[in-house]
């Protein structure tokens, strides 16, 4: 199965165990979860996971939105 895992924290431990069954997609680098979700990266894309597990830590997201247009502006531009 292809499996993709975005996320804005480090998963090495679950991409490695995941990694032993099934085919896996790591996103490179933090932060570029969202740009990964909106299939904006054709890597990603090509790589067509037949399932996306997003697990994001919610307090690294609010740290750097101050407001709604903030948060727009932040996962637009990733």
């Amino acid at each position: 199965m292809k499996i993709a895992v975005l996320s804005n924290v480090n998963l090495d431990f679950l991409i490695k165990t995941l990694s032993k069954k099934h085919e896996v997609y790591q996103t490179e680098g933090y932060g570029q979860w969202a740009s990964y979700a909106l299939s904006q990266n054709k890597e990603f894309a090509e790589f067509s996971p037949e399932i996306i597990f997003i697990l994001i830590d919610g307090n690294a997201l609010t740290e750097t939105i101050n407001s709604y247009n903030d948060g727009v502006k932040e996962i637009t531009q990733s």
